[in-house]
């Protein structure tokens, strides 16, 4: 399970947003929304080339953990399984002459940022991105997020991110969600799929061997039988959660995520 942390921070992006919201009727952000949560602003301002992006925005933290377990896993495939890499100018007898630890110095992640908290113009600089989002606006053909990623979608589909490789997570409620399970994955997918940018890491309704699988009702995030990213629900499946993780990052560095 990934536990909560018991101090709760606000970044000044999203109490703009929340205020921004605030005032329109039936907003969303009013009512539907927990906002005791919010990560503080990260301190590596500086943006790093060569290593994944990890974005996310969150309400409850349930998100930004996440994103944390996902970070966590994929330094931990990038170190022990660097023969799983790809790189398109290596050859796998190069790669195996090649110590993991050299490898594994090509591989790296940034800090989990909230993208509230940054330029989205600096996702370029950026080697693959790792993106996740809850689904709080549930019903909703847009903005379905219901935290930053809402105001800063428009910008992010006028950026050229073409052969870059962009994977998406999502925050979801199987139970008492169950019409509208992570539906936010789509939408995100969509945006990053606008820019060029080549979408992996899919995953079957059914499961694959490493990631368990899912019973809901509706996901406008499923095509084909398959999740447009990795859904998880800290609600009522957090014990599948770690193992998840495991397994789809797993298939990213298999995928080229690197």
């Amino acid at each position: 399970m990934l536990s909560l942390q018991n101090t709760r921070y606000f970044s000044v992006a999203r109490k703009k947003h929340i205020e921004q919201n605030a005032t329109s009727p039936g907003s969303f952000s009013t009512i539907n929304t927990p906002i005791n949560y919010l990560r503080p602003v990260s301190k590596e301002r500086n943006v790093r080339t060569n290593v994944v992006g990890i974005f996310m925005s969150t309400s409850t933290g349930n998100t930004d953990q996440a994103a944390e377990c996902i970070r966590k896993h994929l330094v931990s495939h990038t170190t022990n399984h660097a023969n799983l890499i790809h790189p398109t100018s290596t050859t796998r007898a190069e790669i195996d002459a090649t110590s993991f630890s050299q490898i594994s110095q090509n591989v790296e992640t940034s800090v989990v940022f909230d993208v509230g908290d940054v330029q989205v113009k600096d996702m370029k600089a950026y080697t693959g991105l790792v993106v996740g989002a809850p689904t709080w606006n549930t019903g909703s053909d847009t903005m379905r997020s219901g935290t930053c990623w809402d105001d800063v979608l428009e910008d992010i589909r006028a950026l050229d991110l073409k052969d870059k490789k962009v994977a998406v997570f999502g925050l979801g409620d199987s139970s008492h969600f169950s019409e509208n399970f992570c539906d936010a994955i789509e939408e995100i997918h969509d945006t990053f799929a606008t820019t060029g940018a080549e979408m992996i890491g899919y995953v079957a309704v059914k499961g694959t061997n490493d990631i368990h699988g899912y019973t809901f009702d509706h996901s406008e995030a499923v095509r084909d039988d398959k999740f447009l990213g990795l859904p998880l629900d800290e609600d009522n499946e957090f014990d599948y959660t770690e193992g998840r993780v495991k397994g789809w990052t797993k298939q990213l560095i298999s995928e080229g995520l690197q």
